[in-house]
């Protein structure tokens, strides 16, 4: 006697098999590309906000030294300059500062000086600040 198998009892085809693991390969390649996606925007919006941090940092401890030492300096003697100091820079950072008229020296009283920052990541992303130092 021969026993026939219904149709209930029967496995799983190759074919089903192999559709059935497509169809993970695919749903687990969509998580990790939006995993990795997400990593980079991270690293990317990191590297931009310390950028901006950077600047700000450079313009404060700038603005704060003109206002701090060519107050006390007779601002229209020649010769007279602020020194500002700043925070250490993360790794990968480097800030390059050009002022208009002369670095730092003080700005006479009726002619601001332009100082501008730029700034460049670690990713190679570079940002730039200008601003107006007064004598106070």
């Amino acid at each position: 006697m021969m026993t026939t198998i219904r149709r209930t009892e029967a496995g799983e085809t190759l074919l089903e098999i192999v559709i059935a693991l497509v169809i993970i390969g695919i749903v687990f390649s969509a998580f990790f590309a939006a995993y990795s996606t997400a990593a980079v925007s991270s690293t990317t919006h990191r590297n931009v906000t310390n950028e901006d941090r950077i600047l700000r940092d450079y313009a404060e401890g700038t603005k704060a030294a003109a206002k701090r030492d060519c107050a006390t300096n007779d601002a229209s003697s020649p010769g007279a300059t602020y020194s500002p100091t700043f925070a250490a820079l993360p790794q990968g950072y480097s800030v390059i500062t050009t002022a208009s008229p002369t670095g730092t020296t003080c700005p006479p009283l009726d002619n601001p000086q332009e100082v501008t920052f730029t700034v460049r990541g670690p990713s190679g992303s570079t940002g730039s600040l200008a601003i107006e130092v007064r004598t106070p």
